[in-house]
């Protein structure tokens, strides 16, 4: 279990999240590590979230709420930092679940490896209903990690999946308006001036995919500010510069995000979800029909194979 006297403060900003910022909430206060304060910075919601998250902090005296104006999130995340008392950080998003040991696995992760100033972990991907898609697994090794980061690969760690020292942070003076919509990216590479980064290899959070978030509707500009980052960041170690970032380079329109959706599930054996992705993506009027097809079809016959063999497995039991 985790030290009982470590203090850690979670931060979570909110802007406009009603529909999912509850499941959050109490995916958190439902954490087998309970020494924690709780920052919930509302960025201007207009919707119903504040009075969602008054209703918990009415109940729960660990919950610091920061209700503000809109300025967007690094704003939003600056001022939660501001208040944190802990010793550690951990970072929360208003439409993501962390499983009920997330807390105590990274606490302990951090205080076994002194010389991380943070922590990632696995993610499974969900769709806006919370049925998991794919389970993201990236690599938990420092060096593997910050040469992914000079390659301008932000997704070697997942945001709202990560901890870091509180001393750490401060060091490096917090989140950079500067880079706003890649803040957790430019956060990234001047905290591996000072330390060294990993993941956890165990799924710690659910990571909702939701096309309206901020990861789809701004992509194009979190990529052209992510490739001039990281040219900076090389030119600081003599590195050539990059002319484009690893992936496709250009927004997924909302069939073919679907269909992607729907093939990553297919990988990792989801039936359920790559069934239901691959006929969203048909009603979008995605053109290359022939290859969602393709997809259904794979689902149907790994059903039927894997009906098969639990059958046999009942057969051979009885």
């Amino acid at each position: 279990m985790a030290v009982p006297s470590t203090k850690i403060s979670i931060l979570m900003p909110v802007c406009n999240c009603e529909r999912f910022v509850a499941e959050a909430i109490e995916s958190i206060l439902a954490q087998s590590y309970q020494e924690f304060e709780f920052i919930i910075v509302d960025d201007g919601s207009t919707d119903k979230s504040l009075d969602i998250i008054k209703f918990y902090a009415i109940r729960d005296k660990r919950i610091k709420l920061v209700s503000r104006p809109n300025t967007g999130i690094v704003g939003a995340l600056n001022d939660g930092i501001a208040i944190a008392q802990g010793q550690y950080l951990a970072r929360m998003d208003a439409d993501d679940i962390a499983m009920p040991n997330r807390l105590d696995i990274q606490l302990n992760y951090l205080n076994s490896n002194r010389h991380l100033v943070g922590v990632g972990s696995y993610v499974e991907l969900c769709d806006e209903s919370g049925l998991g898609i794919w389970t993201y697994r990236m690599s938990s090794d420092a060096h593997c990690i910050e040469n992914a980061l000079l390659d301008g690969n932000a997704g070697i760690l997942v945001h709202p999946a990560t901890m870091f020292t509180m001393q750490a942070i401060q060091e490096i003076g917090g989140y950079h308006e500067r880079w706003n919509w890649a803040e957790d990216f430019d956060f990234y590479l001047r905290l591996l001036e000072i330390g060294k980064l990993s993941n956890v290899p165990e799924v710690l959070l659910r990571y909702r995919q939701n096309s309206n978030s901020t990861n789809f509707t701004h992509s194009a500009a979190q990529r052209t500010l992510v490739l001039e980052r990281v040219n900076i960041e090389r030119k600081k170690l003599s590195m050539q510069p990059l002319d484009q970032l690893p992936g496709p380079s250009h927004v997924l329109a909302p069939g073919y995000l679907h269909l992607r959706w729907s093939e990553w599930a297919l990988g990792d054996r989801r039936w359920k979800a790559s069934f239901k992705h691959a006929l969203i993506s048909i009603s979008c009027n995605v053109t290359t029909t022939f290859k969602v097809i393709k997809v259904i079809l794979r689902v149907i016959w790994g059903c039927t194979k894997e009906y098969k063999r639990e059958k046999w497995k009942i057969s051979e039991s009885a």
